[in-house]
């Protein structure tokens, strides 16, 4: 689904040149829940650049669903991202102007694909936000506008979805529901999911985690972390009631 080997993405820091990405390798298989861990400049969000095509590294071999994104140009990295992944942004990015449902089908419009309400609804309701849909998102809370963004990038049924910080404008409860719901989707649509956050509650639903730290990458299963009862770890209580992918965790 997902290989890459040997990334290299270096930027200019001053007179010094920082390594966003340094020699960064892995696998990833359809269906996976991949959750990115690292601090702030540790190259996470470098990498779901680079995954997506927003950015392109300066060395090394990417191929996401078939394509092998460092042979291809801006333009054709473009129409890639619009037709394989879908992107959850933390600040959402939802067009004030639009409505919610004009806001789901933005990206099929840019590909001149048929939109088909049914499938917007199946959605919707399955966000719980279907009484939302004509509405203006600058009415919605922060995480109803969070749905809206999820049902924008499952709606065009993406191979793989990209998640920067997803929860981080939530509040706890919000980002719980948030992640239980990417990850029951994604298993439903068969989708492969990259989830970058800081919060290793929620890295404990994940199949398997990537740790980024000073642009390099090192990869444990969710073993690694703890479970701690202590009664406010809902996270990891709730996920433990979803299916986990086919694929045993490595």
């Amino acid at each position: 689904m997902i290989k890459a080997h040997g990334l290299r993405k270096l930027y200019a820091n001053g007179d010094n040149t920082l390594a966003a990405l340094d020699e960064v390798s892995f696998e990833v298989e359809r269906g996976e829940f991949i959750v990115i861990l690292g601090a702030s400049g540790s190259g996470k969000t470098t990498l779901l650049n680079v995954i997506s095509g927003l950015e392109k590294a300066d060395r090394g071999y990417i191929d996401v669903d078939g394509v092998e994104l460092q042979t291809l140009s801006e333009e054709e990295r473009t129409r890639f991202r619009r037709e394989h992944v879908g992107i959850i942004f933390q600040k959402f990015n939802l067009i004030p102007e639009l409505s919610v449902f004009d806001n789901i089908i933005l990206p099929s419009r840019l590909v001149n694909r048929d939109v088909r309400e049914e499938e917007v609804l199946e959605i919707v309701d399955e966000l719980g936000i279907r009484e939302k849909l004509f509405l203006m998102p600058g009415i919605l809370s922060g995480g109803e506008q969070q749905r809206v963004a999820i049902a924008r990038a499952l709606y065009t049924r993406p191979s793989v979805i990209l998640a920067d910080e997803p929860t981080g404008n939530l509040d706890s409860k919000n980002g719980e529901d948030v992640i239980r719901l990417m990850k029951s989707l994604g298993e439903r649509y068969h989708q492969t999911i990259l989830l970058v956050t800081h919060d290793e509650r929620i890295a404990r639903v994940a199949d398997r985690i990537f740790h980024m730290k000073d642009g390099k990458l090192s990869i444990s299963d969710r073993e690694a972390f703890s479970v701690i009862d202590n009664g406010e770890d809902v996270v990891m209580k709730e996920a433990g009631k979803l299916s986990a992918p086919g694929r045993a965790l490595s």
